[in-house]
């Protein structure tokens, strides 16, 4: 009796984590398959050519999508690196996302206004990898006789706002040198030339954005600091409307960008001028100007406009207005700011890039005309 009624234990307990397994796999898989596809799908796979901003695909914020397809209506656009025909180019632009097509969208691309406003001749270096600094790039050039190839009158150096610091105020190596062949093996390789399609066909159906879609809006609602389970993206309410979409006066901005806040010191920034510099006087003895763009991240720029803001503000752009600089800066947040005045959509609102209101306007306050004139 007494092994009939173990063996009766064992048979009920082996039925019962049966049953408990397979409740589990039913409720895991259906969990994963309705979110899947009621929410997530539609975020991280692009089945109709548009495409949705990166803010939307960490958060789930569907109401603050705005769905876009790349296209190019403007005359002329720029060159990129591995089109290169090794002929002479009027001006040459090195610089992250911003520089090369974030955000997407029509004219996403910066570099194709200057193509077609100034009629010049425009060739975009990407990165080969994040930790290469923009100025030892144009250093390498310089040294290995590329640049004497290339010889543009302007070499544009662009970096979004909260890198800036961390990228320039470092100690940089003006002695830095790889060969021609290695430079141009590089510039076939950029780390922004990403198959898109590819990673996204590869998304699994049962995947971590499942769980986002479904706790993120339960964070923004609850938590005082209206910030993503992840802690990565802020979602903040403005003074008014500001964006074509269903949430017209929210804000989604990531965390980074107050993070980085605290590098903008007056020692650091000071540093970061100081080496911009030091390049522009080696620029000009080969009668090359040099400009240094930095553009606003979307919280400094939209900062002014959130309601009850607590969020530490960015000095950043007026450090640098005191500043000798022997460049041409150009300062996007005194160039944007006026924008927001009367125009929805600088930035995208999914996105952390700005639209092509923001770039066109960044392009005709650029002194290309001036420089081009000075130089005939």
């Amino acid at each position: 009796m007494k092994k009939l009624y173990f063996l009766f234990i064992r048979e009920y307990k082996a039925k019962y984590i049966t049953i408990f397994s397979l409740l589990f796999i039913l409720l895991f898989g259906t969990f994963h398959t309705f979110s899947w596809f009621l929410y997530t799908k539609g975020i991280l796979v692009s089945d109709n050519g548009k495409n949705i901003g990166d803010l939307v695909r960490i958060t789930c914020e569907t109401s603050s999508s705005y769905p876009r397809e790349i296209k190019n209506t403007l005359k002329e656009r720029h060159h990129e690196a591995y089109e290169w025909d090794s002929k002479k180019v009027d001006i040459l632009t090195i610089g992250d996302s911003f520089s090369n097509g974030g955000g997407n969208g029509e004219n996403r691309f910066y570099q194709d206004y200057i193509a077609t406003i100034y009629d010049k001749k425009v060739l975009n270096i990407a990165p080969s990898t994040t930790e290469l600094n923009y100025i030892e790039m144009v250093i390498a050039l310089n040294n290995n006789g590329l640049l004497d190839m290339l010889k543009p009158k302007i070499i544009i150096i662009e970096s979004v706002e909260r890198f800036a610091v961390h990228r320039f105020s470092k100690d940089i190596n003006f002695e830095y040198n790889i060969t021609q062949e290695q430079f141009l093996q590089n510039m076939k390789h950029s780390i922004y030339n990403v198959d898109k399609a590819k990673i996204k066909h590869n998304i699994s159906i049962i995947n971590k954005r499942n769980y986002d879609c479904v706790l993120n809006p339960i964070y923004y609602k609850f938590t005082k600091k209206s910030i993503d389970k992840n802690k990565l993206v802020y979602k903040r309410e403005l003074k008014r409307d500001m964006f074509l979409t269903k949430e017209a006066n929210k804000l989604l901005f990531l965390k980074e960008s107050i993070d980085f806040i605290q590098n903008s010191t007056n020692e650091k920034i000071k540093k970061l001028n100081n080496n911009i510099n030091k390049l522009a006087k080696i620029l000009k003895n080969k009668d090359i100007s040099l400009i240094f763009m930095v553009v606003s991240d979307k919280y400094d720029l939209y900062s002014s406009y959130i309601k009850n803001n607590n969020l530490a503000k960015n000095n950043f752009f007026n450090i640098m207005e005191s500043l000798k600089k022997e460049y041409y800066f150009i300062d996007t947040k005194s160039i944007l700011l006026p924008l927001l005045e009367d125009r929805k959509n600088v930035y995208f609102p999914d996105d952390t890039h700005w639209s092509k209101i923001a770039a066109k306007e960044v392009v005709l306050n650029m002194p290309i005309k001036t420089i081009f004139n000075d130089k005939k």
